[in-house]
């Protein structure tokens, strides 16, 4: 391969643009045209978020996704603890539990 091969067109970096603009998540797109660019899904993801990075006029994306978004943050977990154990966490910035059922609080 030579080192021009790693690189895309002009008239494709436009017609990823385009794709982009539609708003379907990138992942998709990915998933979708990477055989079309002779390249791996992985490798077009990578393109893909640098292109959008300077693209305009995304518009939102109203269909089905086939992912779900990522949860930024810690989702709240509940855990059954023994009768009459009272906790209080104001100042705990992480609480965990361990497989020998001790806690390991982080402040």
């Amino acid at each position: 391969m030579s080192k021009a091969d790693f690189f895309y067109s002009p008239k494709e970096v436009i017609e990823l643009k385009k794709i982009i603009r539609t708003g379907e998540p990138i992942t998709q797109i990915a998933e979708r045209i990477y055989e079309e660019y002779n390249t791996t899904s992985g490798a077009l993801r990578a393109k893909l978020y640098s292109l959008a990075k300077n693209t305009t006029k995304i518009r939102t994306w109203k269909c089905v996704t086939k992912y779900k978004p990522r949860i930024k943050g810690n989702a709240p977990q509940s855990i059954n603890m023994f009768e009459g154990f009272s906790f209080d966490i104001t100042n705990v910035k992480r609480a965990t539990l361990n497989s020998n059922k001790s806690i390991t609080l982080y402040f």
